[in-house]
């Protein structure tokens, strides 16, 4: 996913064959993470054919809000274990 996000976070507009082609991966493993940044709202398609992809200007890195979650889960460990 880092990968894609790195190439694809400039703005642009990319097909998945670019994609795949630039990072030398299979358009379906390209795919798989496209579908999943669309989905959570980090990305968006051109048009209902899904033939292009960007990235949306003001998403934040997948692997940032990841951070953020790991972060907040040791915190509720560590209040949940001193209530205890």
């Amino acid at each position: 996913m880092q990968r894609v996000w790195s190439l694809a976070s400039d703005g642009r507009w990319y097909s998945l064959e670019e994609l795949a082609k630039r990072l030398v991966l299979s358009v379906v493993q390209v795919r798989m993470v496209l579908d999943f940044l669309v989905k959570y709202g980090f990305a968006e398609w051109k048009d209902e054919l899904e033939t292009e992809f960007r990235i949306k200007a003001d998403a934040p890195s997948p692997c940032e809000i990841a951070k953020v979650l790991r972060y907040f889960a040791r915190e509720r460990r560590l209040y949940e274990g001193s209530a205890a």
